[in-house]
């Protein structure tokens, strides 16, 4: 990340935390609604099962 840092557009999230982008990528006007993503290793399991309770905690497994 380093050796990228000078060709990289740095931006400062809501808690400070630096956040780097490609510089002139188009971004989405700040009130865009983001919807949530799953992480595409846990897709399969998250949406083929009914039963999520191996891979996450029972409250948050309900559907």
């Amino acid at each position: 990340m380093q050796a990228l840092t000078d060709e990289l557009e740095q931006l400062e999230g809501l808690d400070g935390t630096v956040l780097f982008d490609v510089p002139g990528a188009p971004r989405p006007v700040e009130d865009t609604p983001a919807p949530p993503r799953l992480m595409a290793m846990w897709d399969s399991i998250l949406l083929a099962y009914d039963d999520r309770s191996r891979v996450i905690r029972r409250p948050t497994a309900s559907t």
